[in-house]
């Protein structure tokens, strides 16, 4: 099934980190009563990429003035490469035309995230975002890009 508008995410593992439990980032940065309070906020998009009924992907953006904010895009190690991240990135970006800019944090050791979206046209702003995640010191690098076309002269 192509990746849509789900307002009901059902819990999905994130990527491993190095220096986070999974147990830990799940319980944080993937709060069931969060995501449910975001899923009720028109500012958020939350899409699914799905294989028969089994959820392979989702990407969760947000609406923060003129820029969108992508808090979370995974997609099963065994779906990788399939098109499935750029997909449920792009219907992210999509959800919000009027945006002028993309921002997202990568944890620093992710180097195939980043080289991900290097080739989504994302560039490393060299900016540092550092959170402590229950006592666990966790570094993301910020990406941008820009929204904004240049309209050809008629």
């Amino acid at each position: 099934s192509p990746p849509g508008d789900h307002r009901h995410l059902p819990p999905f593992p994130p990527r491993r980190s190095s220096h986070l439990p999974i147990e830990k980032i799940t319980s944080v940065w993937h709060d069931a009563s969060e995501l449910k309070k975001e899923s009720k906020d028109p500012a958020y998009f939350f899409g699914v990429a799905k294989d028969g009924e089994a959820v392979v992907g989702v990407v969760t953006a947000k609406k923060q003035n003129e820029v969108i904010k992508v808090p979370r895009l995974y997609v099963l190690k065994e779906y990788q490469g399939e098109g499935i991240g750029k997909t449920l990135l792009s219907l992210g970006i999509a959800a919000f035309p009027t945006c002028a800019r993309c921002e997202l944090g990568v944890e620093d050791d992710n180097a195939a995230a980043m080289n991900f979206y290097k080739r989504q046209g994302f560039t490393d702003t060299g900016k540092i975002y550092k959170e402590t995640v229950e006592g666990v010191n966790v570094t993301l690098r910020i990406f941008e890009k820009s929204l904004l076309h240049t309209k050809k002269e008629a």
